[in-house]
């Protein structure tokens, strides 16, 4: 998810309808520039080599979300007659890019977050927890301080035992600030980011 305002102006997105490197492409009717959505990078035209802000979000399913959010409205698109393709069928085929492309990147692979559940990292100079729940199929990333989390009898904690919401990223007063996360095929994230970190398990 990005901004759309950039050096004081907004712009307005639209699909451009082909792909690059399996990325849709999209353009700002502003300036007819060509952006990449996977990095918010504009490649062609007036705004090409200026990237969108790229924001903190969560995934996760529609009934977890009208759950925490119950004002919440959605854009209902029909979807067509195509099929469609699904990471949690194939878990093994996706991750949680964790990071900004312009700073720091890495790439949790689904297939260990499926296991894990919780996973207390270090990014660059951030130490950072990524969270999944496969059940409700969320995935979220913070910057953890010197905390550190666990899942416990189906709950996320922390080193003193207090429960967190892992969508809202809060424990009553508490909060942590959100790290930009979201889910790409392994083979294309490669693609676009060939020296990119991705996590492994730590060998005994």
């Amino acid at each position: 998810m990005y901004s759309r305002t950039l050096d004081g102006q907004t712009l307005n997105f639209e699909h451009a309808r082909f792909l690059h490197q399996g990325s849709f492409v999209m353009y700002d009717r502003e300036t007819i520039s060509l952006w990449l959505h996977t990095t918010g990078e504009a490649v062609v035209g007036d705004r090409k080599g200026q990237t969108l802000e790229f924001l903190p979000s969560s995934v996760t399913t529609w009934k977890t979300w009208r759950t925490e959010h119950p004002e919440t409205l959605v854009l209902n698109v029909k979807q067509g007659t195509g099929p469609r393709f699904r990471l949690r069928d194939k878990p093994e085929s996706g991750g949680l890019s964790v990071g900004r492309p312009d700073d720091t990147l890495k790439l949790y692979p689904l297939s260990i977050l499926q296991q894990r559940r919780v996973i207390n990292d270090r990014l660059g100079r951030r130490e950072i927890v990524v969270f999944f729940d496969p059940d409700n199929w969320v995935f979220a990333a913070f910057e953890r301080g010197d905390r550190n989390f666990a899942w416990k009898d189906g709950r996320i904690v922390d080193q003193s035992d207090r429960k967190w919401n892992l969508l809202r990223g809060t424990s009553d007063e508490l909060s942590l600030t959100p790290v930009p996360a979201v889910t790409w095929l392994t083979s294309y994230w490669k693609r676009f980011y060939p020296h990119g970190d991705v996590y492994k398990e730590a060998v005994e």
